[in-house]
């Protein structure tokens, strides 16, 4: 297994790999926004010069996870802004498919649309942790908290002082994962949408 940096050629895996773990992933939002979404959500961000966004592929070129986000969360915002329209088209299959994704579009809209200013979904500017995959089906899970470390120590690296992300209370294993390496809650939120969510922060590069 190795890890690289992603590029466009990616974008179907990272895509569908999002979408095999939101199924699974409880409370996930995202996924349920359908594939095509999907596809344009990572493009948009894999064009983004503050991205940073690994790969993990075996010896047959087959992708098991990845890991992505932004040195500056203020310009991924401001991207998904401006691409608003892009967005919106690729919704439409997601939306006929699933159309109570609405009520929860609604308040990650209110987000962008505010570049978070009138919204506490998700962390708004500087380094932020974007999404973290891996396949529920790929043999070696324990890698997947090794691309999450590696990603870490890539974004600290590249001079990041701190690392903030978001998580859903429900998803107890992820918030474990990342105080085991060394996050700290900073707080804790409930969503318009019943989500409970706690933001956590890293101050230096991962522990182990």
């Amino acid at each position: 297994m190795k890890f690289r940096l992603a590029t466009f050629a990616d974008i179907s895996s990272l895509a569908l790999i999002h979408l095999e773990c939101g199924k699974i992933q409880p409370d996930s939002f995202m996924h349920g926004l359908g594939i095509c979404f999907l596809r344009t959500y990572y493009r948009i961000l894999l064009n983004e010069k503050s991205s940073v966004v690994i790969i993990a592929e075996d010896q047959d070129k087959y992708i098991h996870g990845f890991c992505c986000g932004s040195l500056a969360a203020e310009e991924h915002l401001q991207n998904l802004k401006k691409k608003k329209i892009s967005l919106l088209i690729s919704l439409i299959p997601g939306i006929i498919k699933t159309p109570s994704v609405l009520i929860k579009l609604l308040s990650h809209n209110r987000y962008i649309n505010t570049g978070g200013k009138e919204s506490t979904y998700g962390v708004a500017n500087g380094t932020r942790c974007e999404y973290w995959g891996w396949r529920p089906t790929s043999k070696n899970p324990g890698m997947a908290v090794s691309i999450l470390e590696v990603w870490l120590k890539i974004v600290f690296d590249l001079g990041s002082k701190s690392v903030r992300g978001e998580v859903d209370i429900i998803n107890k294993g992820v918030v474990k994962i990342h105080q085991t390496l060394g996050a700290k809650i900073v707080n804790e939120l409930d969503l318009p949408d019943g989500r409970k969510r706690i933001f956590y922060e890293y101050s230096s590069r991962p522990k182990r």
